[in-house]
């Protein structure tokens, strides 16, 4: 049986199993040091200041950045290639072999710039069936006047779990039609899951009196530290209005086990179809690929 997962807005259906509140592996590491050296994460913030930023609308060309660079065989390729190739053997010291980076990103952060305003999950984690083992190491390159921290994150852990199976048990029910946003009550706070809350439409209040609602952290995160943030985790840019001397520059890493695609998942918008497309990798038609060892390798094309 089938049912709307909540992600933020790429609707895809998976199984009711991926639902469950026990999918996020409780074993990880919550944060990671001493992955990129010192120039890799100079190299990656100059060419984000250079290249990136100038043209940087989030939502908007938001991913494979360092793919392309891959690919393209351009300025500073040895070194993107050297450091791509630590951050992939780290994850596999970390988590297991079968774990591949299967997008990278950009998370800039400054006065006026908060690119995902909106609680969500990232749908692209529910691609293949292996639901739950997937995860964003997202790793800070450097910050400005004390902004050294995460973004906000629901954490799937003490006091927390409760909320999460709540969560997952109203969307269970189709509640607010099995919308994340509607259930959140995006964009304005998050609804506190009570048992007795009622069923409704968009935007309908979820709040029950006397729930507590989630603990939303901030982890304190110098240059050089990465956050590892679950699948499943629930989360969205920090909200605060930060003086022009406060900045943070990240770079994202979304990684996957490796398993067969489930092509009754994959959308129009899927980002692992639009890289394959772009990038002409040569590829398996059945298993999430590996992009970045077929372009280390020299098997994609631009």
């Amino acid at each position: 049986k089938m049912r709307e997962f909540p992600l933020q807005t790429l609707g895809r259906r998976v199984p009711e199993r991926c639902m469950s509140s026990h999918c996020s592996p409780r074993s990880y590491p919550r944060t990671l040091e001493g992955i990129l050296r010192r120039e890799e994460r100079h190299h990656f913030a100059e060419r984000f200041f250079r290249q990136v930023a100038p043209r940087y609308v989030y939502g908007v060309n938001k991913y494979y950045f360092l793919l392309g660079d891959l690919v393209r065989r351009g300025l500073g390729h040895e070194l993107t290639v050297r450091a791509l190739a630590r951050v992939q053997s780290r994850i596999s010291a970390e988590f297991g072999g079968r774990f591949i980076i299967v997008s990278d990103f950009y998370s800039w952060r400054t006065q006026g710039v908060v690119p995902f305003q909106r609680w969500h999950q990232d749908g692209a984690f529910w691609t293949t069936e292996s639901c739950g083992s997937g995860f964003n190491l997202w790793l800070v390159l450097a910050s400005g006047g004390g902004h050294n921290h995460s973004f906000d994150v629901i954490r799937n852990d003490g006091a927390n779990r409760l909320w999460y199976q709540r969560l997952h048990r109203h969307l269970a029910r189709g509640l607010g039609g099995g919308n994340l946003s509607a259930v959140l009550q995006l964009p304005k706070r998050i609804a506190a899951l009570g048992p007795g809350a009622a069923g409704g439409a968009a935007g309908s209040s979820l709040t029950t009196a006397g729930t507590r609602e989630p603990e939303v952290s901030n982890l304190p995160l110098e240059a050089g530290e990465a956050l590892v943030l679950r699948q499943e985790e629930v989360h969205r840019s920090d909200q605060r209005d930060l003086p022009r001397q406060q900045w943070r520059l990240a770079l994202g890493f979304k990684v996957m086990e490796r398993g067969p695609i489930a092509r009754r998942l994959l959308g129009a918008g899927d980002p692992f179809r639009r890289a394959q497309k772009r990038w002409r990798c040569v590829l398996s038609n059945d298993e999430l690929p590996d992009l970045y060892g077929l372009a280390r390798a020299g098997a994609c094309s631009d």
